[in-house]
């Protein structure tokens, strides 16, 4: 390895010694850039300096015999902006190997520099330029090392001595060359002189605040008739990016645009113009403003990114185009478009944040867009699941009880992107240890979307989000919810008794909440008084009292049980209780079943007659339970078939006797389920419009056991599960199972599907 002593290294040192009283430094630093390529057998040197008015880094290198600058910002986010940064040596032996990067938080590699030079870089050794140890003067680096000398702490220290003279010799010079201009070339060959240069800056800088007469390049085009040509010569040399010209016959996708205000890319002058793979192609009129571009391609879920220069006047007429050729129905994009018209008096509501908001910083349209499409997509839950270390946040959907991918984005938006959910949600942006809840409220155009928000810490520090999206779209009547005819009737019969107790019971997510809403609807009239209590209140209706619970209250919270004596002095006729939580919410329903009240409400039990067992032994006395109970309603809800791509089959004679075995051979005849006759089956495919799930959709199966007074008198002697599972099937109650195996039959799901969400 070299050290200080090796000849050709003190010879390096007594050049760089002479950079303090040399006129000619430029000169010399080519010299010894030649040297050290040589000592430390190098295909490459590069030499930054710092500029602290712009916090960039520049260099320069001859690339078509003309010396061009090529910027870097100061951040961890490139390589030498790393070094710069945090002052550091950073040493990579293989830029392409994500494990070595990962050595360096948040560092990526920058290829521009490959793009333009043809070189291939694979080794960097990369060394701050101090002053007095602490002020930045630039960088050093080696490139493509072919003795390993990157990986020697002798070369860092040998580098970062002579770093220390290089940048005595920059300070006393002041900056080594001029900095390369964006006309540069427009002077070299005469397309302008400096003083019409002087000029055209001074007419922009007195109209700024305009899109195009405050752009000196759109100035030197109309008013000083600089040839096009010309021009895209001297932004492409300067900005090292093809200049790309505007085509008529260029059309970009609309869709390319979703999740962006359009006024975000007319203030920023880029556009998305192509996505090939995992590579975004983007027009922009000014390829370093690295804010925009990283912005555009951390929302565009891009993992690499090639740019275009342009005129402004250009990228305006592409956006133009692509507005005129977007759909008219509501889209993603539509949602976040420009509203003509101002908002109606009766929409001017501050509960309600407006998703809309056409100045919303980058994050707040990405958030924007994830809720948009899982709106969209009819989507039940939103997943923000952060990767560990430096692995991507895995952004989630449930649709149809199954999740599925969304999108990934990078580890470095992903706390903003929580940090706006939590502000959102009114929690805490401070507090990552303890587990968060919250509501969030949007408006978009004349929609309501309304998330629940749960943030729970997970290991390594980070905080995973889950946002369920309440149900703002309105009740569901009994006939969408797919009851058999005799469900249907026995349901109609109980509701309209005057007084006593009827339950939904099931997991959570299996539709309980959205049966009561529907068969609240059916009672829902003038002459009678409806009080609701929920957490949350997820679906309105017209006409409901409904009142929402309100643990959070410090010292005496709105809890079931507090809501519920009160609903009973406020004259009610029907009372729907959103969950019967604990024993005394449970006494408080039973008792106001057995005072006159009809009371609904929801409980967590597997079947309909384990329900019977469970209210006695939360502490129910047997005799009240049987006295006020009108029925329990087990359910549960199965992924649909998709109708665009189910493939009928006949079932074979094993499917058949499987059938017959889980319906039970006591009642199989009455389907049609017999050895002597198969049925036609169906089964998933996938398509497109199913996601290439096979599953479209989802509808409840039921069990409904009606309290007789067979059944009354087994809950009154306190009788077993069993027992009464066993009185409900003698008097036509069908299990869940049982009501699944019907829709398998219907070809409306699979015998898979059935067993998947209930045992027996």
């Amino acid at each position: 390895m070299i050290s200080i002593s090796h000849p050709q290294a003190a010879e390096i040192l007594e050049l760089a010694l002479s950079l303090g009283q040399a006129t000619d430094i430029e000169r010399l630093l080519t010299e010894l850039a030649e040297k050290i390529t040589s000592l430390f057998h190098a295909e490459k040197v590069r030499l930054f300096v710092y500029n602290a008015k712009t916090n960039e880094l520049h260099t320069k290198f001859k690339f078509h015999d003309v010396y061009t600058g090529l910027r870097f910002p100061v951040s961890n986010d490139t390589l030498a902006g790393y070094t710069a940064q945090n002052k550091q040596v950073v040493s990579v032996s293989d830029v392409r190997d994500p494990l070595e990067i990962a050595n360096y938080p948040g560092m990526t590699y920058d290829p521009r520099y490959e793009e333009k030079t043809g070189v291939e870089v694979r080794s960097i050794l990369s060394v701050p330029l101090l002053l007095k140890e602490k002020e930045l003067i630039g960088i050093i680096q080696l490139i493509n090392t072919k003795d390993g000398s990157f990986r020697s702490p002798k070369v860092a220290n040998f580098l970062s001595h002579l770093g220390k003279i290089v940048s005595a010799a920059l300070f006393h010079h002041g900056t080594p060359q001029r900095l390369a201009g964006k006309f540069d070339l427009l002077l070299e060959k005469g397309s302008i002189s400096q003083d019409e240069l002087k000029e055209a800056t001074h007419t922009a800088r007195e109209q700024a605040d305009e899109p195009l007469k405050g752009d000196v390049v759109s100035v030197l085009l109309e008013s000083f008739h600089v040839p096009e040509e010309a021009m895209a010569a001297a932004l492409s040399r300067y900005y090292l990016t093809d200049f790309l010209p505007y085509s008529e016959t260029r059309l970009i996708p609309p869709e390319l645009l979703k999740g962006f205000n359009p006024t975000y890319f007319r203030n920023n002058f880029a556009i998305p113009i192509a996505m090939a793979g995992d590579t975004l192609s983007i027009l922009i009129d000014d390829p370093l403003n690295y804010d925009v571009i990283n912005e555009i391609k951390t929302t565009m879920m891009a993992e690499e990114v090639k740019l275009y220069v342009g005129f402004r006047r250009d990228i305006l007429k592409y956006l133009g185009g692509v507005e005129r050729m977007a759909e008219p129905h509501r889209d993603v994009s539509s949602l976040l478009a420009i509203s003509a018209e101002p908002p109606a008096e009766e929409d001017k509501d501050d509960e309600f944040e407006n998703i809309l908001n056409e100045n919303a910083p980058l994050v707040i349209q990405v958030v924007n867009k994830m809720i948009l499409d899982a709106f969209e997509k009819s989507a039940s839950d939103i997943h923000i699941e952060p990767g560990v270390g430096k692995e991507k946040t895995m952004i989630r959907f449930r649709s149809d009880g199954a999740c599925f991918p969304y999108t990934n984005i990078a580890p470095t938006l992903s706390q903003s992107v929580l940090n706006r959910i939590k502000l959102l949600a009114g929690l805490k942006l401070d507090e990552h240890r303890l587990p968060q809840s919250g509501k969030i409220r949007l408006k978009s155009g004349h929609d309501i979307i309304e998330l629940r928000v749960e943030i729970t810490p997970t290991v390594g520090g980070k905080e995973d989000a889950v946002l369920r999206l309440l149900s703002g779209r309105g009740f569901l009547s009994l006939d969408d919810l797919d009851f058999s005819d005799a469900n249907r009737a026995e349901l109609l019969s109980i509701i309209r008794r005057p007084y006593g107790i009827f339950l939904a019971v099931g997991p959570t997510g299996s539709g309980k909440t959205t049966t009561l809403h529907a068969l609240i609807h059916l009672l829902n009239a003038p002459e009678k008084k409806i009080w609701t209590v929920e957490d949350p209140v997820e679906i309105t209706q017209k006409g409901l009292r409904q009142v929402q619970v309100n643990r959070s209250i410090k010292g005496d919270p709105l809890d079931f049980a507090r809501a519920m004596r009160s609903l009973l002095r406020a004259d009610p006729d029907i009372i729907m209780i959103g969950e019967m939580r604990d024993l005394e919410t449970a006494k408080i329903a039973v008792e106001a079943s057995l005072t006159g009240h009809l009371v609904l409400s929801t409980l967590h039990t597997n079947s309909a007659a384990e329900t019977v067992t469970r209210l006695t032994e939360m502490g129910i006395g047997a005799m009240n339970v049987a006295d006020s109970l009108l029925g329990v309603l087990a359910q549960r809800l199965v992924r649909l078939l998709c109708d665009h791509c189910k493939e009928a089959y006949t079932a074979s004679p094993t499917e058949i006797a499987t059938l017959i075995e889980e319906y039970g051979k006591t009642h199989a005849s009455e389907i049609g389920l017999t050895d002597e006759e198969a049925p036609t089956l169906y089964k998933p495919a996938g398509c497109h419009h199913c996601n290439n799930s096979g599953y479209r959709g989802r509808a409840g199966i039921h069990e409904l056991l009606v309290a007789s007074p067979a059944i009354k008198h087994l809950i009154h002697t306190q009788s077993t599960a069993e027992a009464i599972k066993e009185r409900a099937l003698a008097e036509g109650t069908r299990t869940l199972k049982m009501d699944g195996i019907r829709k398998v039959l219907a070809g409306k799901t699979t015998l898979s599907e059935v067993k998947s969400v209930c045992i027996e």
